[in-house]
């Protein structure tokens, strides 16, 4: 049987990201959106996360920031 990979499944693609992005500190020179407040980020220190997918066909390189106190927060919770 074939198991649809979709919200109904418990399948998250939020916490799928969160298993395979590697974060750093870095500094925003460019504005950038945090990914759980939507806050602009700019001329600051922010975590970047960077995600990479495989599968057949081309890789995809997926980014993420957010500030540092809402990293902070979100690795204390999980």
């Amino acid at each position: 049987m074939i198991v649809p990979l979709d919200g109904n499944m418990g399948y998250d693609f939020l916490e799928s990201f969160f298993d395979r992005a590697t974060w750093q500190l870095k500094f925003a020179w460019l504005p950038r959106r945090c990914m759980f407040s939507n806050k602009i980020i700019w001329l600051e220190r922010a975590y970047r996360g960077v995600g990479i997918w495989t599968g057949p066909g081309d890789s995809i390189i997926e980014t993420r920031w957010a500030t540092k106190d809402e990293y902070i927060i979100w690795r204390l919770k999980h």
